[in-house]
C-alpha cells in the first residue's frame, strides 16, 4: 500500500468549488482568519506539458 495520497484534477477542482461555498454556508459565523487570496500552490504531475496545457487553458494563466 502506498503512503502517498493522489488527487485527481477533477477531485481537486471539485474541492476548490466546494471550498468557495463555505463562507456562504457559514455566513452567520464570523471567520477566525479571513482568506483574501491564495498566494501559490504546488502540484506534482507525471506529464508536465499536459498539465500546463490543462491549467493554462482552464485559468488562462501564463508561467511567471
Amino acid at each position: 500500500m502506498s503512503n502517498h495520497n493522489h488527487v485527481t484534477r477533477r477531485s481537486f477542482l471539485g474541492s476548490v468549488a466546494a471550498a468557495s461555498m463555505v463562507p456562504s454556508v457559514f455566513a452567520q459565523t464570523p471567520a477566525q482568519i479571513p482568506v483574501l487570496a491564495w498566494n501559490h500552490m504546488t502540484l506534482s504531475v507525471t506529464d508536465i506539458q499536459r498539465s500546463l496545457d490543462f491549467y493554462q487553458g482552464l485559468f488562462g494563466l501564463t508561467i511567471a
